[in-house]
């Protein structure tokens, strides 16, 4: 649960959440596409800042890990939450809505 091992992976299940998202209905909806490109610029940043040697030592990573933790919620596939399992508190993924319909 350390944020220098979660933060590169929840980048990476971002990225691939976005690229499975190309391939959806409304894929090319210019809002979507606007936001998809500040989801991108905002991974560009975060791996920018990951680069320089303090990163880890400041608040930042917390920052950031907030907010990939929130994206990761926006971009889940329709009927299912980004979060920890329910059983296991260290497992992150996208887990089906109990009362979706």
């Amino acid at each position: 649960m350390r944020q220098k091992d979660l933060v590169p992976r929840f980048i990476e299940a971002l990225d691939r959440r976005l690229e499975e998202m190309t391939f959806e209905a409304g894929a090319d909806s210019p809002l979507r596409v606007q936001r998809q490109g500040e989801i991108h610029d905002f991974l560009g940043e975060v791996e920018v800042r990951m680069s320089t040697p303090c990163y880890w030592k400041g608040e930042e990573p917390d920052h950031d890990l907030e907010t990939l933790f929130e994206l990761l919620e926006e971009v889940s596939p329709e009927g299912y939450t980004f979060g920890s399992h329910v059983g296991d508190g260290c497992d992150f993924g996208f887990w089906p809505v109990e009362d979706y319909e």
